[in-house]
């Protein structure tokens, strides 16, 4: 992932205004204090670690006063949707219960998160202005769109003509209004260090 972040920044001519490094986000002792405008943290980073709290602090340690944080996280009640729709019973009670689980039985245990316990922690890693968003908000992928390669037949079908631009304009609205985030496959925090 770094390489291809790092070929990109290449291509695009950034490699003097981005930085792509490879280490433990829960101690990252080798950055130096208050070094970056922005941090970003996308889906599963905080979701497969031992501490998001801790991964939190250290990135807000990094980040410039008036930087930006940026976290994409999964969200704990589109977990809950998700293994419901696929008789995964014990699994959405689990992540309802505990935060923690899987999308499926292959994949070891994550955090899920709320956009109510994301803000908390924002919160105490001296973020203000925190804003919080879901996306999708109007379509829930199933098993089969998480995959490679395969879809269902039903998303196919939305996903096309007239239907497309009418399911577009409908996200478009939705994705910007913060009391849709609970809806959300995912999660979209953003906060500035005070």
């Amino acid at each position: 992932m770094l390489n291809e972040a790092v070929r990109k920044m290449k291509l695009k001519n950034l490699l003097d205004r981005a930085v792509a490094v490879n280490g433990n986000i829960e101690n990252m002792k080798d950055q130096e204090k208050e070094r970056y405008d922005m941090v970003i943290n996308f889906h599963n980073v905080l979701g497969f670690i031992n501490s998001p709290l801790k991964a939190l602090k250290e990135m807000s340690r990094v980040l410039k006063k008036g930087g930006i944080l940026v976290s994409v996280v999964p969200n704990k009640y589109h977990g809950v949707y998700f293994n419901i729709s696929e008789g995964r019973l014990d699994a959405a009670e689990k992540i309802a219960k505990t935060c923690k689980g899987t999308f499926h039985k292959s994949m070891p245990d994550m955090c899920f998160f709320t956009p109510e316990n994301m803000k908390k922690m924002y919160q105490k890693v001296d973020m203000k202005n925190i804003k919080s968003y879901g996306f999708p908000v109007a379509l829930y992928p199933s098993f089969k769109e998480t995959t490679i390669k395969e879809s269902t037949k039903s998303l196919k079908d939305l996903l096309q003509g007239k239907t497309l631009k009418t399911l577009k304009r409908i996200e478009e609205k939705l994705i910007i209004n913060e009391e849709a985030s609970s809806r959300g496959n995912n999660l979209f925090i953003i906060g500035i260090k005070k």
